[in-house]
């Protein structure tokens, strides 16, 4: 049986998909599921981004995992290759939560992990007999994964020499605005260690990007594998909450371990807007000694930031703008409130009235989807497009690179003048 593999991309303004000359991150979800597949089913690897799709590749099934903002892309793919007799199976979290307009395009829906179906759906499939629905029981205790087979990929053509790894999933937090805990409720669960250093020492790279939700939503478990990569020599980015500034030690092992920066949710400056999304535990008093215990430790920091929520007026960005600086902030992820299906957020904007609509490849980074409260849709928009203008000016840049240490200094004037050009286009 051959078998073709597919991340779709974003769609344009003009309704074609949209190709990137070098996206950041090499693509983790069809690596893995490839090495799921059992020997002798060749496989086949489309990440949309950079490859182009092979609709007469004579294959036997064809799996799309897509994010809500490649849905209709998704769609499109499925339709294409369903018109010419090909069974097409769909899962990953848009998937989940709309199994049902998922259907409409494809012969087989995955609802939750894939780990415990994925087998049977291959199964299936080579005997002609396909269910309308896998659906995962429970979830995989993550035991024995497969190193993800990443020779598939066209490593080249991305930006980041970081490989992506998994070491745990979930998170214990239940922000109302986040798809991961609709996906995988508040189970927080982690690999073997020894799963871990071994796929790292195998892969023969020196440079990841953790791709877990919260990497250090378990302290002990992450002093131990930190305290287990300090011998590997090797360099990491991750993702944890503010959280990690109230441990010392464990700030000390992660940069000891190699981390270069973290991505943190702040998400916003505004105490009220932190207890609206659910997020009240971040407290604004506490920010400034939070992060600079993990700056101070050699770890830069990489803010995630929302404008536009409920208690946000016309000077919030400035506001923001300020406590970036103030914070020597390494990066900036900046995003504005973005419905997605099956979460909190998406279902209190639909009661209220205030969904502009649910096309689905206009949800993404920084798209105004709903009806702000306080301020204006085209204040929202200009207002987040002059934050970042700002962020990522030249003189902005080189201030921030003061608060940097000195091992992150070459990567963070590449990353940071490299976001600079993409937001002058209009593309960040």
């Amino acid at each position: 049986m051959k078998i073709l593999l597919v991340q779709p991309t974003t769609l344009d303004r003009n309704g074609g998909p949209n190709k990137w000359k070098r996206p950041f991150l090499p693509n983790y979800t069809l690596p893995y599921l490839s090495a799921l597949t059992p020997r002798g089913v060749e496989v086949e690897i489309a990440d949309e981004k950079v490859d182009s799709i092979d609709f007469g590749g004579g294959y036997d099934l064809v799996g799309i995992s897509a994010l809500t903002s490649q849905a209709v892309r998704a769609y499109g793919i499925a339709d294409r290759f369903r018109e010419a007799g090909i069974p097409v199976v769909m899962g990953g979290i848009h998937v989940t939560a709309l199994p049902e307009e998922a259907a409409r395009h494809c012969d087989a829906v995955v609802m939750g992990e894939a780990e415990n179906v994925w087998v049977q759906v291959l199964e299936d499939a080579a005997r002609g007999r396909l269910k309308g629905v896998y659906r995962a029981n429970g979830f995989h205790d993550m035991k024995d994964l497969p190193a993800p087979r990443f020779d598939l990929l066209k490593r080249k053509d991305f930006i980041s020499p970081f490989l992506p790894i998994l070491a745990t999933k979930g998170c214990p937090h239940d922000c109302d605005f986040c798809s991961v805990s609709r996906f995988f409720g508040k189970s927080y669960r982690f690999r073997p260690l020894e799963d871990v250093i071994r796929e790292i020492t195998a892969s023969g790279a020196k440079r990841f990007t953790f791709v877990d939700d919260n990497i250090t939503a378990n302290r002990n478990y992450s002093k131990e594998l930190f305290k287990a990569m300090i011998p590997l020599g090797v360099q990491w980015l991750g993702q944890c909450t503010i959280n990690l500034g109230r441990d010392p030690a464990l700030c000390r092992l992660a940069a000891e371990s190699g981390c270069c920066f973290m991505s943190i949710g702040i998400e916003s400056v505004d105490e009220d807007n932190l207890a609206s999304i659910d997020k009240s535990w971040n407290r604004v008093k506490e920010f400034p000694e939070l992060l600079s215990n993990i700056r101070k430790s050699g770890i830069g920091l990489a803010l995630n930031m929302i404008v536009g929520l409920d208690n946000d007026d016309r000077g919030i960005f400035r506001k923001t703008l300020r406590f970036l600086m103030d914070n020597r902030a390494f990066t900036l992820i900046l995003n504005t409130p973005i419905p997605y299906p099956g979460t909190r957020l998406a279902q209190r904007l639909d009661t209220e009235g205030r969904l502009l609509h649910t096309n689905w490849s206009g949800y993404t980074q920084g798209s105004i989807l709903y009806t702000p409260r306080r301020i204006s849709a085209g204040e929202l928009e200009a207002g987040y497009w002059s934050l970042l203008d700002d962020f990522f000016s030249y003189p902005s840049i080189a201030r921030r690179a003061l608060g940097q240490s000195c091992r992150n200094l070459p990567y963070y004037f590449k990353r940071n003048l490299d976001l600079h050009m993409s937001v002058k286009r209009r593309v960040y």
